[in-house]
């Protein structure tokens, strides 16, 4: 286990993506707090700026499992069951569709 943290501080997961030609998705919810939407997100929107091949779409509701909710999100949202909102899984087959 600890080399995967190794391994995964030293990755430079965008610098990686920037260098895919094919499309890519970035989703993001809102009320995400392990990938911050004010940092993570816009980071990724930034690296991509001036590349055509990077779709993003931000969610309100959804936190990190894309689980609608209101206010601010916690763990215990994890162990509740629920399904992702049709809304994600149109715009998953969308751009799939759109891109293949």
């Amino acid at each position: 286990m600890p080399y995967y943290f190794y391994d995964m501080k030293n990755y430079d997961v965008i610098g990686t993506a920037r260098q895919i030609e094919k499309p890519i998705l970035v989703l993001q919810g809102e009320r995400d707090y392990q990938v911050n939407p004010q940092t993570d997100y816009e980071g990724w929107k930034k690296a991509f700026e001036g590349k055509s091949n990077a779709e993003f779409k931000f969610y309100p509701k959804l936190n990190h499992m894309y689980m609608e909710g209101e206010g601010q999100s916690t763990p215990a949202e994890y162990y509740v069951n629920g399904n992702i909102p049709q809304y994600v899984i149109n715009d998953i087959a969308g751009f799939i569709k759109n891109n293949t």
